[in-house]
């Protein structure tokens, strides 16, 4: 049986490294990427690699780009494509200096969290995302964060990437796993505490569609949110996985309709006690059909022990070395394959011209390898092909060359595209 296996990493804290003797935190890194080739030589290849949040340790450049290497290199151990990394920020990802520098920014922060309720202040958070200059400070301390994101598609706007969704992960009986990412660092600032973040319903409001299942992945357990016992329940309601970070604390918490995860870091602080270092990989397929149809999920749980130095699994009860439950889904029924809609090819799409170009692979990997390139040669890509707005000038580059990309699949010049930035790689 095919199952969807995921890696669940968080709270990395990648930082410059020192410049005397070994770096800890480096060795203790690759100690986790040979437990995870490990693991993987035992029960099979990811199919994704899920990060919620905490990638860098202060929102630096230079930190994104050694998290870049490193996720690379998961991937490879991993048996994936570099590609099928999904993230979401933490408040470590969060430019805190340029809040710090800004006053209107605090300023904005104060004013929508000391609203009366949660509903006035989705009200006036969406009030300023429409607004040009404080759209731009709200999105600011994000910008190396989406400069990095924006590789694995997981970018955050104030308009439809306000929350996203991923591309589908097929499950062994043909219906869908769906990845929904958060953003719960869009208030973080320095004077975070507990309970004093936000959400918002638009967020974490998950439309039923059927045959299609989702896991969540956010950074800050609900406990951290000034809306948390509402967007839990919203999660709770449609989420059969969800996916925190933040705390530290690695637990696998089963109720009756969902799982849900709060990992341990993959690299804490070295003051923390205890000091753990840990990190999942979920399994996830179905068993049944029709009406009985059920969502099986293992956990694997592992644990970093110092005597002697090495990860093993951190157990469920009864000593047992995974976590393991599942959960009623609705009843589906895989379409029959004439009842599935044949897709018209436009003249000029992907497929009628594929043929003089290099094969296309999928979209998520033109995009990884597209927004590794330079921005003077993603802009003469983009230029060359006419996919870039006048009208949008104004907007951060990532999230013009993201438009830049849609105009490209919805006008057939994928494969031109996909041409162009594999010989402006080589």
């Amino acid at each position: 049986m095919k199952k969807i296996r995921l890696l669940h990493l968080s709270d990395i804290h990648f930082r410059p490294a020192g410049k005397i003797g070994h770096d800890p935190d480096y060795a203790l890194r690759e100690e986790v990427r040979l437990d995870i080739a490990g693991l993987v030589e035992k029960r099979g290849a990811l199919d994704a690699i899920l990060v919620t949040g905490d990638i860098a340790f202060s929102g630096a450049k230079s930190e994104y780009e050694e998290a870049e290497k490193w996720l690379d290199a998961i991937a490879e151990a991993g048996g994936c494509g570099r590609e099928m990394v999904y993230v979401c920020p933490g408040n470590h990802d969060i430019d805190r200096d340029y809040i710090l520098k800004n006053s209107p920014v605090r300023d904005m922060h104060r004013s929508i969290r000391g609203e009366a309720n949660n509903e006035e202040r989705e009200r006036q958070l969406l009030i300023r995302l429409g607004e040009d200059t404080a759209r731009e400070l709200i999105f600011k301390p994000l910008t190396e964060y989406n400069e990095f994101a924006a590789r694995y598609n997981c970018a955050f706007f104030a308009d439809n990437r306000y929350a996203w969704d991923s591309e589908d992960l097929i499950l062994n009986d043909g219906s869908v796993l769906r990845i929904r990412g958060l953003n719960s660092a869009l208030l973080s600032g320095p004077g975070d505490t507990k309970g004093s973040l936000f959400l918002g319903t638009r967020a974490c409001t998950i439309m039923r569609r059927p045959g299609v299942e989702y896991l969540t992945i956010c950074h800050h357990p609900p406990s951290w949110l000034l809306d948390g016992t509402e967007a839990e329940g919203l999660l709770q309601a449609r989420a059969k996985i969800m996916l925190f970070g933040h705390e530290h604390n690695q637990r696998v918490a089963f109720a009756r309709d969902h799982a849900t995860l709060y990992a341990g870091a993959v690299n804490p602080a070295r003051d923390e006690a205890p000091w753990k270092p840990g990190y999942n990989v979920i399994e996830v397929w179905v068993e049944g059909e029709g009406a009985k149809r059920q969502l099986h999920v293992e956990v694997v749980a592992r644990e970093w022990q110092e005597n002697p130095i090495q990860f093993r699994n951190h157990e469920d009860k009864g000593n047992r070395p995974t976590h393991t439950d599942h959960f009623e889904l609705d009843p589906w029924t895989p379409p029959k394959s004439s009842e599935v809609p044949v897709t018209q090819v436009p003249s000029g799409s992907v497929e009628s011209s594929a043929a003089k170009f290099e094969a296309v692979p999928s979209m998520r990997r033109i995009v990884n390898e597209f927004f590794r390139l330079s921005i003077s040669r993603k802009s003469a890509i983009a230029g060359a092909l006419d996919l870039l707005e006048e009208s949008e000038r104004g907007l951060p580059e990532v999230q013009r060359f993201t438009r830049a990309l849609e105009r490209a699949r919805e006008g057939g010049k994928l494969a031109q595209l996909w041409q162009m930035t594999n010989e402006k790689r080589s």
